[in-house]
Parts: C-alpha cells; structure tokens; sequence
C-alpha cells in the first residue's frame, strides 16, 4: 500500500494454462474461468502483504513454450489499481534413456508402410552420481518382427549381443564400460546402439508394431523407455485439415480447468467423434456420433494438459483442456 489511508481490495492471478496450481498461502478465495483470487483487508499505508504460490510445470514436451502469468490487484473503493505480466520459456533437462524409430510414422497413429525397414536408436546416459561399470539393455522385439532379419547397424562402446529366437528377447551387454556419470564427464556419460530389422511378411491393415527396452545400470531397478509404435499400412492415410482457433468454430470446453469431467456444447448438429489425449500422447478417452451438448466425463484422468480433438464433416478441431483436482 504506498497510498495514505487504509484499504481493502482483491488480489487476482490468471496462470499459463500449461501449469497445474499445487498450492497457495493463503487459500484461494475464489476462482472463476481458470482466474483465482484472494480477497484482503485493512492493508496500512507503506505495508505489504504476500501470497505464495507452488505450480507444477509441464513435461518436456512443452519444451519452448511461453509460460505467461498475469496479476492484479483492486482496491474496494475503485481508488488503486495495478497490474503486472510475467513471461518465461520453458526450460528443462531431458532425460535421454530413451528409444526411437525411423521412420517414426506419419500423423497421430505414426502409420508407416509395409516393406519400411524399421531402424531402432536405444540412448543410455549415467545421471547418477558413479561410474557405471555395466551397462545391460534387454530389447522384447514384437511378435510382428522377423529376427531373421535383425542386424546391429552402431553403437557407442564394445558389446556383446544375444537374441533369443524364441522368445524374441535380445540383450545388449556393454561389459567394462566403466561409463561415468554426467556430473564427473557429461559428454562422457553417454551411450547408444543402433539396429534394424524387417517386419513379417502378409501383416494385416493397421497392424502396430510396439517396441520399448529395459536399460539396467549395474545392480540398479531398470529404466524403461518410452514406447514406440508403427501401424503398418499399404498406403498412408490423408492427413485431416486441423482449425487450431477453435473459438471461432463455436465449441466451447467448460469448465476449463476441471476435475476431469466437463461440458462439451457446440453449434454444430453433430459432432463425428471426439479423442482426447494427456500430454504423453496417449488416448485417455474417445466416442462416437455426439450431440452437440454432452457431459465428458474422464474416468482414468491425470492432472495436467489434456489435448481434445473434435472431429467435424472432415475436419479436426483442437483445443486444450487443464485437469486438476
């Protein structure tokens, strides 16, 4: 309060909608349509008061994204009033134990054609704070690969490989690596292995082939990667147009953020189909044939970004939507 007299106002907060709110001191007052407030009393001239507040930050795939806060705050008698914008990329260390495939597929459902020869990148790093002395990667290859086929293409140390041709599980032993971790020698500290190999002959239409390994540092629990994934197909799909302004196509998401279930109310007679997707990519929740007011309701939901798209006569529209509880 750098005024003369005694006041009482409200504080308001409007967040990135990338970020989840975990907790404020004091309590939230109140919120409306993704704003939170506090109110407070009888602030002496030249005091001050605080509030904290702790966000969880997205993942990193949101790496680059503006993360935009705005406040302000407003006396009762309409006498003071400001406001204050914070702006910052988002920034952060991506762990690296990871796999990826080429080609990765086209669109959403990465579909990829039949006779693509599949080349598989596993990446090992040692964030731990010791040498790593073994490094033992174990790889269970889809019933829809032909071992037969399978050939070391890279990799970064010495190692030893043995495919089993039963079960389909190769193991990657990089033996002595003596691979030390990346607050003695980032550079050093990394590792990979390469490979390739060729799907069986007469898969049927949209067959996926799905592929993740298990990365094992000395006596340590695994690391599991990601999954990768490749739907087989004669001939790649048309991509749909996407309409990213989905303010202007009259769909409306409410209450934006929620607990996990909300409204879905559109001016168009139908909707084709709705999908949702958290931000790993992964389908949380899909229908058919809506009308054009329905109550979602996510029975599985995480806490986060979730990305809704609205499939219309051809087109897709996309909007996002926060859960939090």
């Amino acid at each position: 309060n750098e005024g003369t007299t005694i006041n009482s106002g409200e504080v308001c907060l409007n967040a990135s909608e990338f970020t989840t709110l975990v907790s404020a001191d004091p309590p939230v007052d109140f919120s409306d349509q993704g704003e939170i407030c506090w109110n407070y009393e009888n602030l002496y001239p030249m005091n001050s008061n605080q509030i904290r507040l702790v966000f969880e930050m997205p993942d990193f795939n949101f790496i680059g994204e503006p993360i935009e806060f705005s406040a302000s705050v407003q006396t009762n008698d309409g006498q003071g009033m400001a406001a204050t914008e914070l702006s910052s990329q988002l920034v952060c260390a991506y762990d690296p134990n990871d796999k990826q495939v080429l080609p990765a597929g086209e669109q959403d459902e990465s579909y990829t054609l039949f006779g693509d020869t599949l080349t598989y990148t596993i990446r090992f790093q040692n964030t731990g704070n010791d040498t790593a002395f073994n490094v033992i990667i174990k790889d269970n290859l889809s019933q829809h690969l032909n071992l037969n086929t399978f050939e070391i293409i890279a990799n970064s140390h010495p190692m030893t490989t043995e495919l089993d041709i039963e079960t389909g599980i190769v193991e990657f032993a990089f033996n002595d690596i003596f691979l030390p971790d990346s607050f003695v020698n980032e550079p050093a500290s990394h590792g990979f292995l390469k490979y390739k190999i060729l799907h069986n002959e007469n898969l049927e239409e949209n067959t996926d082939i799905r592929n993740e390994a298990f990365i094992f540092f000395d006596f340590n629990p695994a690391i599991v990667t990601n999954t990768v994934n490749n739907r087989m197909v004669s001939t790649i799909p048309l991509a749909p147009t996407y309409l990213l302004n989905i303010e202007e196509q009259k769909i409306n998401l409410y209450p934006n953020p929620s607990d996990g279930n909300f409204i879905l109310k559109s001016e168009f007679n139908k909707i084709d189909a709705v999908k949702i997707y958290n931000s790993h990519g992964s389908i949380v929740y899909q229908d058919k044939g809506l009308n054009n007011w329905t109550n979602i309701k996510l029975n599985n939901f995480s806490k986060g970004i979730h990305i809704v798209h609205l499939m219309v006569d051809g087109q897709v529209y996309v909007r996002k939507v926060v859960v939090q509880w």
